[in-house]
């Protein structure tokens, strides 16, 4: 199931939190959904584990089930305003899952408002997306799946899916996997675009996007709307996000550092002010110089940093000013100052953080070397991000 539970956290544009939302009823929260929705309240997914008769499905008879539960909690007062559980709707036979004990046979990675206010619940391994009603409960309608209530059209059929959203009247986006990991139906993963008839209970493929490299995806992955029209895409266990235009050619592919990958990937613009001040660290050099580090973590709105430096905090002149590069913006200055203090700037000149005083450590010693040539006492030290 989920390796993720507690509580959900809210923090603002310093990095602080401000509210914190937990599952109501005994119950804790998962780590595939949060949404919060225009009326203050916040979407959360849970998986609960419980004893259960898997006989039905080949199981054993005093096996385990996790029921996957939806709740809907006043973010202010902390009172659950809906639940939903899949066992009360959907039945285990629906799964395409293995039968294992406890027996993930649901699996919910997503959920979301519609354009009418009902949910959108995406269930990985019954390759279904259920539309609930957010007064009843009650299942509206199944796409996809073993019971699907609209007749798939050519290129509809999705597996181990994520991420359903409405994309316009009657139209779901949605990242269809098309692997576990382990099975494959497709060999790669796509974004799709599925037009819903209401009347006809019909399903039509209306767009797709594929990564140039036909990403195989074996779990997790999103795609958003942008506001120039636009789909960023995270590509989930891949650890890369790419963002393509409307004619689905690729405009940006970026992948993380090796051994990371993210659940959902996101483009937004962001204003971060830390709470905290800048960092400075310095260190001097055997040349002469003094290598200073200006860091601000969080911080969107540094265009550059100004450098001061003398013999003491209160006698501190400016000595140089960069561009900011990236989180750690690393320099050398002339000389050996007592004191070194880092100045944020942003666009416009105007100071938005200063950092505390502080005094450059001493450079470490070179090696020495005997006369067979073995290295005495050497230490290695690395400079900069």
């Amino acid at each position: 199931p989920s390796n993720a539970s507690g509580v959900d956290y809210i923090f603002n544009s310093s990095y602080r939190p401000i509210a914190l939302v937990h599952a109501g009823n005994g119950l804790a929260a998962d780590a595939h959904e949060f949404v919060l929705t225009p009326q203050g309240t916040a979407l959360i997914t849970i998986y609960d584990e419980l004893p259960y008769d898997l006989s039905t499905v080949g199981g054993p008879k005093d096996g385990a089930v996790v029921d996957c539960v939806v709740q809907e909690v006043d973010v202010e007062t902390g009172r659950v305003l809906f639940e939903w559980h899949s066992l009360d709707h959907v039945a285990l036979d629906e799964s395409h899952a293995e039968v294992d004990t406890p027996y993930d046979y649901f699996h919910i990675n997503a959920v979301s408002l519609d354009n009418d206010g009902n949910l959108l619940i995406s269930a990985r391994h019954t390759w279904t997306v259920y539309k609930i009603d957010r007064q009843t409960g009650e299942i509206l309608w199944r796409l996809g799946g073993k019971r699907s209530d609209f007749k798939l059209g050519p290129g509809v059929p999705f597996a181990w899916q994520h991420n359903p959203l409405p994309a316009a009247e009657n139209t779901i986006r949605l990242f269809d996997n098309e692997s576990d990991g382990k099975n494959a139906v497709l060999p790669r993963s796509r974004v799709i675009w599925i037009h819903l008839d209401t009347n006809t209970k019909s399903a039509t493929l209306i767009k797709e996007i594929a990564h140039p490299s036909k990403l195989s995806v074996g779990s997790q992955g999103n795609a958003q709307a942008l506001d120039n029209g636009d789909t960023f895409v995270g590509w989930g266990q891949r650890g890369r996000v790419s963002e393509f235009n409307q004619e689905g050619r690729l405009l940006f592919d970026a992948t993380l550092p090796a051994g990371y990958d993210t659940y959902r990937g996101y483009r937004a613009n962001w204003a971060g002010r830390p709470a905290t001040p800048p960092t400075a660290t310095a260190r001097t050099n055997a040349d002469g110089t003094t290598t200073v580090h200006a860091i601000w973590n969080g911080a969107t709105g540094v265009a550059a940093w100004r450098i001061l430096a003398g013999p003491t905090a209160t006698a501190l002149a400016p000595i140089r000013t960069v561009t900011w590069n990236g989180l750690d913006t690393t320099l050398k200055i002339a000389g050996k100052p007592r004191v070194v203090e880092v100045v944020a700037l942003a666009t416009s000149g105007t100071v938005i953080g200063t950092s505390q005083p502080v005094s450059p450590r001493r450079a470490l010693s070179s090696p020495t070397s005997n006369k067979g040539g073995t290295a005495l006492g050497s230490q290695v030290l690395k400079v900069g991000p």
